[in-house]
């Protein structure tokens, strides 16, 4: 009955009495829900993450007029009490709040007095909400299922990931493509090259090119030559597709390639969208420490791949499956070769897995293809499937594809953990140095 009254008085005396009356509740429900959080002492929200303010924007959007006497009277009241809550909510809280419950009031309601004058405002504010809900939809909050207790290995929420399935396949299958154009292309580079400093003329038979490009792969300074030149190649498409696959969604979220092409806009954002500001604030505070310590994650993880490598290596010479096995080629008849060549092949070598494949190799697999498959799978199994497939795509004999998979591991925990793949580069970067410096160890 009382309700009924209400509308009633608002029907017959408001010039707006069902905007007002939807005004009025709102700002009482929001208010409570303020006065709720203030007491619990816990810092307020912001407006535009509660349903309530949103639902209040959507009406101060679509009014034609000012909101009536009666209105502002409730409206002022409910700022009133707020604010009286937030001083008590004040002592016990931090005493940095984010923003107040009367900014959030005026931010809920929208009052000419904030916004300023017209439709225009009102024109501009919607068309900018409508803009990051169609930047966001159908895309959850990767906070609202991430469950810290049952993050055993600290890898933490999934990446909030903009493109879909198809688009993350067909970027995979393309890298994996640009692999083998970059083998095909590189010898042939490489023939040319030589060819032209040394004055010669290319064959005319296809059989005779053959033989010329046989005996260059077989000769070590060549094939040192033909190593770089590989990486280089391999390098430039790989990135021009990564830059191809994610222009259309660019700036990225929050957590992707070091943040070097994200944004904060919460427009382009949906992790933290629909979480409870502890679960923000507390998966915020374990990734800025562990962020903060890249170097220690980064020794532990170069630690644990040494030991994890030098098991499996004891168990693949057991079982004599140790490098290449006519199914794949072997790390260790790629550094001999590149040894054979002098300091000049030794050199090429270094640059090539100890700086270049590094840097690229962690872009793609931990950088791209990891937070990729978080769409799919929580954080944890997707560490276990990018090192798989990272392993595999190498295409060595079993021997190195078995040490491949711990180095992934390493490498996509560590990344996974820090959220930052200077640390990956420098596990992954780690292992293919102490590669070579063993090897170089073992031939004096």
């Amino acid at each position: 009955m009382i309700t009924a009254s209400v509308v009633t008085v608002g029907v017959t005396f408001n010039r707006a009495p069902a905007l007002d009356m939807t005004a009025i509740f709102t700002a009482r429900r929001f208010a409570a829900f303020e006065r709720r959080r203030a007491m619990c002492g816990v810092t307020s929200r912001d407006a535009s993450i509660h349903p309530s303010a949103m639902r209040a924007r959507g009406v101060a959007r679509v009014a034609s007029g000012r909101p009536s006497t009666r209105a502002r009277r409730v409206v002022g009241r409910c700022r009133a009490r707020a604010s009286m809550d937030d001083a008590r909510g004040a002592e016990r809280a931090s005493p940095t709040r984010e923003t107040t419950t009367m900014a959030n009031l005026d931010s809920a309601l929208g009052t000419r007095a904030r916004d300023g004058d017209g439709a225009a405002t009102r024109e501009e504010r919607s068309t900018r909400d409508e803009a990051s809900d169609d930047a966001t939809r159908g895309r959850a909050d990767p906070l609202v299922a991430y469950d810290a207790d049952r993050d055993w290995l600290g890898a933490g929420p999934r990446w909030d990931v903009p493109h879909g399935g198809a688009r993350f396949a067909a970027t995979m299958l393309a890298v994996d493509a640009s692999f083998y154009a970059a083998g095909y292309s590189a010898p042939m580079v490489e023939y040319a090259a030589r060819a032209s400093r040394e004055g010669r003329d290319a064959p005319e038979s296809a059989e005779a090119l053959a033989e010329d490009l046989r005996r260059a792969f077989d000769d070590p300074s060549a094939f040192a030559d033909i190593l770089l030149d590989a990486e280089i190649i391999q390098i430039a498409l790989g990135a021009g597709i990564l830059a191809l696959s994610v222009k259309k969604f660019a700036p990225l979220p929050l957590g992707w390639f070091n943040d070097a092409f994200s944004s904060s806009d919460a427009a382009v954002n949906a992790t933290g969208r629909d979480a409870s500001k502890w679960k923000r604030d507390a998966a915020a505070k374990a990734q800025n420490e562990r962020a903060s310590a890249s170097a220690s994650e980064a020794g532990r993880a170069i630690l644990g791949t040494f030991l994890g490598v030098a098991l499996v290596t004891w168990v693949l010479y057991a079982a004599e499956l140790r490098g290449g096995d006519g199914n794949g080629s072997s790390s260790v008849d790629v550094i001999e070769k590149a040894f054979a060549a002098g300091p000049h092949g030794i050199a090429n070598l270094v640059v090539t897995t100890v700086i270049l494949a590094p840097i690229f190799e962690e872009t793609v697999f931990r950088g791209y293809m990891l937070p990729s498959l978080t769409k799919f799978m929580d954080t944890t199994p997707a560490i276990g499937v990018s090192a798989l497939i990272f392993a595999l795509i190498h295409q060595h004999g079993v021997g190195d594809t078995v040490q491949l998979v711990a180095v992934g591991l390493a490498t996509g925990i560590v990344y996974a953990r820090t959220r930052n793949l200077a640390a990956s580069i420098a596990v992954h970067a780690a292992f293919n140095a102490s590669v070579i410096a063993l090897f170089a160890l073992w031939v004096s």
